[in-house]
């Protein structure tokens, strides 16, 4: 009974985690594609007026919530066109690694990073290949408020804790229990796979936990899910302690 109970509880666990990241995915898709519509909408000219920039922006904030700012990044990596609340222009990008992966992929989505006003955000670029074979980049900056908001409406049961880290182990999110964003993940983690999986262990309080993780195909991002074995279990235990009374 025990193990049929184990198997029971892990099975909607997996289901909350399947779940929530097919909701990541589509979060990060959907912008990646709006950049891209605007890349394939507006020419590189088009995109270099500063006026039609901040109009382009205007757009995105009202239509779609959590854009920062944009910029046109030439093939050089300068920044030749931008539109937000800081002051970029100029800069070249060409030793980052957001340039020289949106060169080889085409797109690239960043990890969680702190800006100008500390507060924390990704970056997703989109790479547009003209008809004479030049390239340019169109690169968005967007908050992570979305995040915690879909971790917080996923109805998690009492002591359990859920949180985005990178393939590194490093917090993308906030964590109830274990740190705070940007920190090192202090729990041992499954092996990363985009199905979801789950190993049990003890965290830094000698709890025993189960951790169930998904990891995200569109982005460098692993959905984890920590519940405590005494919560996980409780059934059973309630369970034992009846027998255990008729028992005596």
């Amino acid at each position: 009974y025990r193990s049929h109970l184990r198997s029971q509880i892990m099975a909607p666990l997996y289901a909350i985690a399947e779940k929530t990241r097919h909701s990541f995915e589509l979060f990060l898709d959907q912008k990646l594609a709006i950049v891209r519509f605007i890349s394939n909408t507006y020419s590189f000219e088009d995109l270099t007026d500063q006026q039609k920039i901040k109009e382009i922006l205007a757009s995105l904030k009202k239509e779609w919530r959590g854009f920062v700012d944009i910029g046109l990044i030439n093939a050089k990596g300068d920044l030749v066109s931008y539109a937000g609340p800081y002051s970029l222009l100029g800069i070249n990008y060409s030793e980052q690694i957001s340039f020289q992966e949106t060169q080889i992929k085409g797109q690239y989505i960043s990890n969680v990073f702190l800006g100008y006003r500390k507060y924390p955000h990704i970056v997703v670029a989109v790479q547009h290949l003209r008809e004479d074979g030049q390239t340019w980049i169109l690169r968005a900056t967007i908050d992570t408020d979305f995040f915690d908001s879909l971790i917080d409406s996923m109805g998690l049961a009492r002591q359990t804790d859920a949180f985005l880290v990178s393939s590194g182990g490093v917090f993308q999110t906030n964590s109830f229990y274990y740190g705070k964003t940007l920190e090192k993940c202090p729990i041992s983690l499954p092996i990363s796979s985009f199905k979801s999986s789950s190993i049990e262990g003890t965290d830094s309080s000698n709890r025993d936990i189960i951790v169930v993780s998904s990891a995200l195909s569109i982005a460098d991002y692993i959905l984890v899910i920590v519940q405590p074995h005494s919560v996980a279990m409780e059934s059973w235990c309630a369970l034992k302690t009846e027998l255990m009374v008729i028992f005596l």
